[in-house]
């Protein structure tokens, strides 16, 4: 019960969401990301900053009608990989089905210790140019790439990769065949 007591930064919990996952589910957005995207729509994920915030309400009805539950999100859920793990452990604990949005750019062995409590991994691929991903968002995408295919090949959860298209990043017909 140790991981009951991990403490996390949230900048925001969004409830009733159907796009981030199957069924009605609820995100909890972490603080912090590694990247430096241009088109960030989460600029305020990027402070490390502790805040404090109080939610109420009790979402479980939702979650079990239409095979919803929770999803994490950010900046980047990796960032905080102890609070993530714990936070998705207690989910599960609960019988919550666990989705966690994430560009995986961490070391897999950080990675793989969330794994086990995780449905569904939500993966963001923005480019498959190393120098333009670095140019674009200040780290190089090697390491994500890697993990994408590890994560794919441990069978551990669902992967599904998505890609957002961004104007003259990566909108171009090579770009999305690549």
């Amino acid at each position: 019960m140790n991981y009951l007591n991990t403490k996390g930064r949230i900048f925001d919990i969004q409830r009733y969401s159907v796009h981030d996952g199957p069924g009605i589910r609820t995100i909890v957005f972490l603080k912090g990301c590694v990247l430096r995207c241009r088109w960030c729509c989460n600029p305020e994920s990027q402070e490390y900053k502790i805040q404090t915030m109080k939610v109420l309400g009790e979402d479980r009805p939702y979650y079990w009608r239409s095979g919803g539950g929770l999803t994490l999100s950010g900046g980047e859920s990796l960032c905080q990989p102890e609070f993530a793990r714990d936070l998705l452990h207690a989910a599960k604990e609960h019988g919550l089905n666990t989705a966690l949005e994430s560009m995986a750019c961490a070391p897999f062995e950080t990675i793989e210790t969330i794994l086990p409590y995780l449905d569904l991994y939500l993966m963001d691929i923005k480019h498959t140019n190393p120098a333009k991903h670095k140019e674009f968002t200040g780290r190089p995408n090697d390491l994500m790439m890697e993990n994408a295919r590890k994560v794919a090949l441990s069978g551990k959860c669902k992967l599904i990769i998505r890609v957002p298209v961004i104007p003259t990043f990566n909108d171009s017909v090579e770009e999305i065949q690549a």
